[in-house]
């Protein structure tokens, strides 16, 4: 793609070689799941996913390999009973993310097997991103029940602080009913 092109992709999305985002914008725009995969690690400029319901699936790394790194904005807009699914490829082992900024555009997101790249930026505290599970702290979840998702724990040392987000317990489980399933 030339400079600062935008792409759409109904489809997966496959990298074997070197992809190059040029400062471009992809954003991925139909209802049925999307793969991520790639041989290597990658960046994204801006990575849109605005379609209610719509799953995205990133390979789960082996040895640190591949780190999704966005280098701009990851914007991910879903709805409070249909929200935006990202997760791994293969349930429980995480995908790995790395944010070279501060991530404010996620709504409506359910996040699961989300890993952290060591030196990774955060995601901005949200109460519409839900926690599937498996996650680390760039993600700055609240689990159900108040409390901080996995990781350095949350600004009151776990002590429940935050807003809890359904009827308590331990995080997981699935999506709202029309969130994509699991």
């Amino acid at each position: 793609a030339s400079a600062s092109s935008a792409l759409t992709i109904a489809g997966n999305f496959t990298n074997n070689g070197s992809f190059v985002h040029n400062n471009g914008s992809i954003t991925f725009d139909s209802s049925t799941t999307t793969i991520i995969s790639s041989s290597a690690s990658m960046s994204f400029y801006n990575f849109l996913v605005t379609t209610a319901g719509k799953i995205i699936s990133f390979l789960y790394h082996t040895a640190n390999v591949p780190v999704f790194t966005f280098t701009n904005t990851l914007t991910v807009t879903g709805t409070s009973d249909s929200p935006v699914k990202l997760q791994s490829t293969q349930a429980g082992s995480q995908w790995l993310v790395s944010f070279a900024t501060s991530q404010s555009n996620i709504t409506y997101a359910y996040i699961k097997d989300g890993g952290c790249f060591s030196g990774t930026m955060q995601v901005v505290f949200n109460t519409t991103i839900l926690n599937g599970g498996n996650n680390d702290s760039c993600w700055s979840i609240v689990i159900s029940g108040g409390g901080s998702a996995t990781g350095s724990g949350s600004a009151e040392s776990d002590s429940g602080g935050g807003i809890p987000i359904g009827g308590g317990g331990a995080g997981g489980g699935d999506p709202p009913a029309g969130g994509g399933g699991g």
